[in-house]
């Protein structure tokens, strides 16, 4: 079972242009994921949601949008034979919500947690963590998303002094312009989530960002899919894509997983 992470930049519109969506179609094809959670599906609640519709219509999949107050919308896409048990969405507490749904691919049961976590304040992102991990229900489950949080295990990779001001502002810890903060995924692993691309490949480091749309941002690892541990022992590999149109479809790179199946 392969769980994929997108963020598709501002709904994959470029000044009213759709071509670039067109990109992450095909990027998302090509990964062939059972379960996705898209982040910034701007413009997808136009058309009563035509936009999703096409999308997971071209995939094969079937989609549901999950709206918020920023307009930085969630979506979450499974395969047909997935069965989606239960939705619910969070539009207050989180920068661009949450949606938990409760969803059966392959006989296997679990929570999935998708999100798209506050850019600018390392402070709110704690927050968020804090409510992230009280929204599983205490079985399997996976998160999903763009935290917009770096990685205690990626801390010896970053130069924080060669990042512009607005960086070092959202990615150092409050107070000290010394301190890488990690606090947000910190939370979470505290609270029994596991980063699926370290387990699966201790020591390396693969950044989601930046592409070639934005080649003068800082290498940041901002994406993650994260489980507890009835799924991450299933864990059998994950990676950042960077094949296809990756690079210039969007300006976060997708993150996938992938699972053994089974009871």
């Amino acid at each position: 079972m392969r769980l994929m992470t997108y963020n598709i930049e501002h709904g994959g519109s470029d000044r009213g242009s759709t071509k670039r969506l067109h990109l992450i179609a095909s990027v998302i094809a090509r990964a062939q994921p059972d379960l996705l959670v898209l982040e910034e599906c701007n413009y997808f609640d136009e058309d009563e949601g035509r936009p999703l519709r096409a999308l997971a219509e071209e995939l094969g999949m079937r989609g549901e949008l999950a709206t918020v107050d920023s307009g930085y919308h969630l979506a979450l896409l499974l395969r047909r034979d997935g069965v989606l048990r239960e939705l619910r969405v969070f539009r207050s507490g989180f920068h661009h919500g949450a949606l938990v749904a409760e969803v059966t691919v392959e006989g296997l049961d679990l929570t999935l947690i998708g999100t798209h976590l506050n850019p600018f304040a390392p402070e709110a992102r704690v927050i968020e963590a804090r409510r992230l991990a009280a929204l599983g229900n205490g079985g399997p489950t996976a998160l999903l998303g763009d935290l917009n949080s770096l990685s205690s295990r990626d801390r010896p990779r970053y130069e924080p002094s060669t990042w512009a001001p607005r960086y070092r502002a959202r990615h150092l810890a409050p107070g000290d312009d010394e301190r890488i903060d990690t606090d947000a995924i910190d939370v979470l692993e505290q609270a029994g989530f596991h980063d699926l691309f370290h387990q699966a490949n201790p020591g390396t480091f693969a950044p989601t960002r930046p592409t070639e749309r934005n080649s003068d941002r800082p290498s940041q690892r901002l994406d993650y899919i994260l489980a507890t541990e009835p799924l991450a022992d299933r864990l059998r590999s994950a990676s950042v894509v960077r094949e296809g149109d990756a690079p210039r479809a969007s300006d976060h790179l997708p993150v996938v997983a992938d699972l053994n199946e089974g009871p």
